[in-house]
């Protein structure tokens, strides 16, 4: 009896299948950015930034926006369309945690680690769902202001977040915002925490079928992930296609 070789999908497959599993979520953040009710001071952020500070504060950014239950239960409902919770978790999420949603997303600015069971990882994505449509939404109404920032920034010029992706080329680096999807280029090379750029302080894991490297600076802890391979605007797809990358450093202890 012969084998018959199933033939690997391409990437481009792979994200075209991930793009119709997430579309209720990628649905739903691009719903919710569009109605948050996002006031900015063009003219204070534009101060903040030419000294090096975020445009805006997240957290003072999320409190203004009003009551976050309704887009939580719409997140945890996405969730469960998506086939990424079972119609049980979801429910749960909503009753232990609708009260909390503030809470819930003010622990994912903090970077704190997704809880291993559910409802409770359930809720936590949920919450960031919410919590990035409402950053996103804030710093395109401040795209403008942002693009003057400081050329050195390893940080996003909008809301301070953390970088999670880059996109590198001979003469230029693009970063990418994991809280808000801000992306800005910045003239820093090297690990944007210590500036180490030698192995065997900065180690890269190739990961050419995803077309991302992992790069990590066991100097000071942190990483990120670099694209190498064109394709990809859609970043709930881009996260969903490289968290096992994030899995793989979190499990080494590192952060972004």
């Amino acid at each position: 009896m012969t084998s018959v070789a199933v033939p690997t999908p391409s990437l481009r497959e792979v994200r075209a299948g991930l793009a119709e599993l997430l579309h209720p979520i990628s649905a739903l953040h691009a719903d919710l950015a569009q109605g948050w009710p996002v006031e900015v001071d063009r003219a204070a952020a534009r101060r903040r930034v030419r000294i090096g500070r975020p445009a805006f504060d997240a957290i003072d950014v999320l409190h203004a926006v009003g009551d976050l239950r309704l887009p939580f239960h719409r997140a945890t409902q996405a969730f469960e369309r998506a086939g990424l919770a079972s119609a049980e978790a979801a429910l749960a999420a909503r009753q232990q945690h609708l009260g909390g949603v503030l809470a819930l997303g003010t622990s994912w600015l903090a970077g704190e680690p997704l809880p291993a069971q559910e409802p409770r990882r359930i809720a936590h994505r949920a919450a960031a769902v919410v919590a990035r449509s409402v950053l996103h939404r804030s710093a395109r109404a401040l795209r403008g202001v942002v693009r003057g920032g400081r050329p050195d920034r390893a940080t996003c010029p909008a809301c301070g977040g953390p970088p999670e992706f880059s996109v590198a080329s001979h003469d230029d680096r693009r970063l990418v915002c994991a809280r808000c999807d801000t992306a800005w280029r910045t003239a820093r090379t090297g690990c944007l925490g210590c500036s180490a750029s030698e192995a065997p302080t900065v180690v890269r894991i190739v990961s050419p079928d995803i077309g991302y490297d992992l790069v990590v600076c066991n100097g000071c802890g942190r990483y990120l992930k670099e694209r190498t391979r064109r394709g990809g605007t859609d970043l709930v797809i881009e996260r969903a296609l490289t968290a096992q990358l994030d899995a793989a450093a979190e499990r080494r202890g590192l952060h972004l």
